[in-house]
């Protein structure tokens, strides 16, 4: 899942429609500077996970919460409840109908939130685990990603599609090995809107 961050670096090497380097230094800093003015990001998201053997895939929905310089959350409306929190060094999981969950945020269980908090920060992937590709399709870059050395800690695929202008994630699918795939839409982005600073509490 740290792969996610790689979007952004793959803007400014991309194929097919490639950005020349003047075109690729003015986006970069574009992007940083965007990022380090940034002190809240909120967005509204569904995910859906197929899975093999099931007749319908599970749909979730919730929020997504960023405060910099460090924190993510991730709450569920479907299922109520369940939330996934990154605070500095800590990861915690908490289920509607169980004990919450503490983990160091070096742990796996944390990777994806992880990712997310480093695209937050405006830094890109330090693992290069990825190849990327890069197309423009109207006002969204598509961003493929696939391993270099394919594992099962890897993603089999993912592809990124980001906002040209505000260079906002609108969408993520994610092809796991064993044919599972998940999707996030995320949608009604809002940069440094007021959130309830209760949100990023240790439960």
């Amino acid at each position: 899942m740290v792969a996610i961050l790689m979007m952004v670096a793959a803007i400014f090497s991309a194929s097919g429609n490639e950005l020349s380097p003047a075109e690729a230094a003015n986006l970069f800093q574009r992007f940083v500077k965007t990022q380090r003015a940034l002190r809240t990001l909120r967005a509204e998201f569904e995910q859906t996970v197929s899975l093999p053997g099931l007749r319908s895939p599970s749909v979730s929905k919730g929020t997504f919460f960023y405060r910099a310089p460090d924190g993510v959350r991730i709450d569920y409306s479907k299922p109520a409840g369940d939330f996934f929190l990154l605070q500095g060094e800590k990861f915690y999981v908490v289920r509607r109908r169980g004990v919450p969950r503490s983990y160091s945020a070096s742990d796996r269980e944390a990777r994806m939130l992880v990712a997310l908090r480093r695209m937050m920060e405006g830094r890109s992937d330090p693992e290069g685990e990825m190849v990327s590709k890069v197309s423009r399709e109207d006002d969204e870059y598509i961003v493929t990603l696939t391993p270099k050395n394919p594992s099962r800690e890897l993603p089999e695929k993912i592809e990124n599609r980001i906002n040209a202008e505000s260079l906002l994630l609108e969408k993520m699918t994610i092809q796991l090995p064993r044919g599972t795939s998940m999707e996030f839409r995320f949608s009604d982005w809002e940069r440094n809107a007021k959130i309830d600073e209760s949100l990023f509490s240790s439960p």
